[in-house]
């Protein structure tokens, strides 16, 4: 079919369409002011509509004209083509009643005089049918079969196991799971993939604590009894269509509300992150440990000379082979690590972090909760776990207990599977608790190298980017115009650097909450702040400065809100009438106030420390995307400032003020 000059327009209309929504999300993830680009996508919906209705018309008046193709004579009307023209012998197709709608009790028999495709002697042709008819299974009655010894069954058998017999590590609770033997089952194999999935099966050995331990060998044909060494071993197969239906199966999740998954490295750094950025002495418990659980690892790690770990092993790990762990770590470790037999052993702790995610039901994550929550001191943290990608059951639950509970929530994408980590205190903390804290572990602040990251933001940024670039690319691979948004990602991505800073230990220090140049410093009435005096340092934040917001102080965070306004260029006095976040902290020496303000340019706010949320001097608590400024607000009668206008200051670092 010839393509028309309407064809090329639509096409072209269609990467422009692209380019709009393009550019839209990504003002509407940076928080660009851009034009009103609803707009320019509303028109360029109309525009591609009407274009491609025209093209469309015009390309079925005017077809271009086909070569008429050689016929010869058969049992359909309109002939089939000629076994000798190229043509036919480059259209070769499978010949079935697949395409028609008709059922296959309705069609005719048709006569076929022509030769078959192949003999049934060619090698490597199936003799028979690739499905068969399967009988009716009854999904609630397991099928048993026996596995003699000799056959090397999980149980420890005479002789090697099967070369088509694979145990799954992932067992809980005496049960594994194996795969169809290459084989055999062939009949449920064919069903399987019929369906375009691999079959398995999980399998219960029973019973599995009525002999010695398992692999152990045996001498072939010595007495026993099913489910034990010597003995044919029964099996209880449940057919499931692929290795992630195991861990939903009922079987495992008699478990409780953690499933099989496990915490990597990152996610258990998240997990154990409020337990170790406290410097005093605490006390923390660890529940549903296993020696190989990196929750476990990054705990004792965490360890300090005063602090006080309680591990509580999981279902399946033994509180022997846990202490065994704990005291080849060594004595250091082994002083300050106790191992329970069970929960109710433990005392109470200041953290409490349950180490498997949470994959059950929201029934039993509610349950497990409250479970825990009462092995919580006052004012104490309990952090858990769930996969991100699972919004019902555990995770809904989590959730809510996140809104109503929480004080921090992470989010761990570099973990399989990506999981969602809540922070959850249900009694109030002092204030004074923060000056004793480290800012935490945050895996949104992704790592470049040592001493840079870049925000979580800048990932996002920086995708859409390159994504754009693809999209570029594989529309007009002859174009250079792709090279725009390639080489825009990296200015993009380092517009939300977040580099590591050396707070000041002094205890009397106020930090500049972000990167920039000093504005104003002034003592002042806000009347949204109260009737007291303050003391405003103003720090402009231009493009090419870090946007990541920081602490000037430890503090407890007592209120959180957003004033209206403009939109006025942040250098200009009448910025402070620009929309802002006001993030109220309560300090030793009174309340201190951190605005984040927006500006011409940069009008989208970050704030993620919520209300009861501690945070410590120079911590991450936001960012402002591309720039714009922010106020810190101290007490006039108790802090001196350090700086005037146009000094430049490093959040986090530069000590703008001194209490008095």
């Amino acid at each position: 079919m010839k393509a028309h000059r309407t064809d090329i327009v639509s096409f072209a209309f269609g990467l422009a369409f692209l380019g709009l929504s393009a550019w839209w999300l990504l003002a509407r993830i940076l928080g660009l002011a851009l034009p009103p680009v609803g707009w320019f996508l509303a028109g360029a919906l109309i525009l591609i509509g009407l274009l491609g209705l025209v093209g469309a018309l015009r390309s079925g008046r005017h077809p271009e004209p086909e070569p008429a193709e050689a016929t010869v004579s058969g049992p359909y009307e309109a002939g089939t083509p000629a076994a000798s023209t190229p043509a036919a012998e480059e259209a070769d197709e499978w010949a079935t009643d697949a395409v028609t709608d008709a059922p296959l009790a309705a069609r005719e028999d048709r006569p076929f005089d022509g030769e078959p495709r192949w003999s049934p002697a060619t090698p490597g042709l199936p003799d028979e049918p690739a499905t068969r008819e399967l009988p009716p299974v009854e999904p609630a009655e397991p099928v048993t079969r026996e596995l003699p010894a000799a056959e090397g069954g999980p149980d420890g058998g005479a002789g090697p196991a099967p070369a088509n017999y694979r145990r799954s590590t992932r067992g809980r609770n005496g049960l594994d799971a194996i795969r169809v033997p290459a084989g055999t089952g062939r009949a449920d194999r064919d069903g399987a993939a019929r369906r375009g999935r691999r079959l398995c099966w999980l399998v219960e050995i029973s019973p599995p604590s009525t002999g010695p331990t398992r692999g152990v060998p045996v001498a072939a044909g010595a007495p026993g009894r099913p489910g034990r060494p010597g003995g044919p071993a029964a099996f209880r197969l449940y057919p499931v269509r692929s290795p992630s239906e195991m861990t939903q199966s009922p079987a495992v999740r008699v478990t409780g509300p953690a499933g099989a998954v496990r915490a990597g490295e990152r996610a258990a750094r998240t997990l154990v992150s409020e337990f170790a950025r406290r410097n005093d002495a605490k006390a923390g418990l660890l529940v549903g440990a296993t020696p190989e659980s990196a929750v476990l690892a990054a705990a004792i790690e965490a360890l300090l000379p005063g602090d006080r770990l309680t591990v509580v092993p999981a279902e399946d790990a033994s509180a022997a082979a846990l202490r065994a762990h704990v005291t080849a770590q060594g004595r250091w470790v082994d002083d300050r690590v106790r191992v329970v037999d069970t929960l109710a052993e433990a005392d109470a702790a200041a953290v409490v972090v349950a180490a498997e995610l949470f994959t059950g039901t929201a029934e039993e994550a509610r349950t497990a909760v409250d479970g825990l929550a009462k092995y919580l001191a006052e004012g104490g943290v309990l952090s858990v776990a769930a996969p991100l990608f699972r919004t019902d059951g555990a995770g809904a639950e989590l959730d809510r207990q996140g809104v109503l509970h929480g004080v921090r929530t992470d989010l761990v994408l570099r973990n399989s599977p990506p999981v969602r980590v809540h922070h959850l205190r249900f009694t109030p903390a002092p204030a004074a608790l923060a000056a004793s804290l480290s800012p935490a572990y945050r895996p949104s602040s992704v790592p470049l190298t040592r001493s840079m990251h870049i925000d979580s933001n800048g990932v996002a940024a920086a995708g859409i980017t390159l994504g754009l670039a693809a999209l570029v690319r594989a529309a007009r691979p002859k174009s250079k115009l792709w090279l725009l948004p390639a080489l825009a990602a990296a200015p993009v991505a380092a517009f939300f650097r977040d580099p590591e800073r050396d707070v000041p230990e002094d205890p009397s220090a106020v930090v500049a909450s972000a990167d920039g140049q000093v504005l104003s410093v002034q003592r002042l009435h806000d009347e949204r702040l109260g009737d007291g005096e303050w003391l405003r340092i103003a720090v402009f934040l231009s493009v090419l400065d870090v946007h990541v917001n920081r602490s000037p102080v430890a503090g407890k965070v007592v209120d959180y809100f957003v004033a209206d306004g403009g939109f006025v260029n942040a250098m200009k006095p009448d910025a402070e009438h620009n929309v802002a976040a006001y993030t109220v902290l309560d300090t030793d020496h009174g309340t201190v106030v951190v605005a984040q303000r927006t500006g011409l340019i940069a009008r989208r706010i970050v704030q993620r420390a919520p209300v009861g949320a501690l945070l410590a001097r120079g911590e991450r608590f936001g960012l402002i995307r591309f720039g714009s400024r922010t106020d810190v607000y101290l007490p006039a009668d108790a802090a001196e400032p350090l700086v005037g206008p146009g000094d430049k200051v490093v959040g986090g670092s530069t000590v703008i003020a001194r209490w008095s």
